[in-house]
């Protein structure tokens, strides 16, 4: 009986062993796989990292741009009124106090 359950437990040890070394051999694999610079999903997790980062800066690029056509049709705009507030105010003024002062 005692053979018996001795020989059990190095078949049990081998069993253990052998399925631990499968196992370690799978995980590397797997490492190995994520690892890959053209398919693995580091490589693919990066590369989306990218897309969305260079898809910000563009965003960020358009918003710019858009701020600086608004600032630039605002200060025409501000531009063209005054030229006509400038007008009235002075003739505003020369109808006020120009019979005083001529």
């Amino acid at each position: 009986m005692s053979d018996d359950l001795l020989t059990a437990g190095v078949e049990l040890k081998g069993y253990v062993t052998t399925l631990l070394e499968n196992l370690e051999k799978d995980v590397d694999e797997q490492f190995d796989k994520w690892c890959d610079a053209v398919t693995g999903y580091l490589a693919h997790l990066i590369g989306c990292y990218e897309g969305a980062q260079n898809d910000q800066v563009s965003v960020l690029r358009e918003q710019e741009q858009e701020r600086q056509r608004a600032l630039q049709r605002a200060l025409f705009l501000l531009n063209f009124l005054a030229i006509g507030v400038t007008a009235w105010l002075g003739v505003a003024l020369e109808k006020a106090a120009g019979p005083r002062v001529l």
